[in-house]
């Protein structure tokens, strides 16, 4: 990934503009976006969700699946995946 890029997605999570990262990501083809680029997408959709909503930790998960494999070993795909199901309850 480059790391401009990498660097502006982690400004904008340390600044709590997820739908920034969110809007950035997703105007990447998803067949270009890679690992990294998908589970920091991931985590941006579940840092926007609510107690008691539903759809943005959906999201999270549909693409913490589609990473699974590549996850298997990484702590931070644990975590996300993790937290999108605690608040999905």
């Amino acid at each position: 990934m480059d790391q401009e890029l990498y660097q502006k997605l982690e400004k904008w999570h340390q600044d709590d503009e997820f739908q920034k990262i969110i809007d950035t990501i997703e105007a990447i083809p998803a067949g270009a976006r890679g690992y990294e680029l998908t589970g920091l997408l991931a985590r941006a959709y579940a840092n926007i969700g609510r107690e008691g909503e539903t759809e943005p930790f959906e999201k999270a998960i549909a693409l913490l699946g589609s990473i699974k494999e590549e996850g298997r070993a990484d702590p931070n795909w644990h975590f996300r995946m993790g937290y999108a199901l605690f608040w999905l309850g």
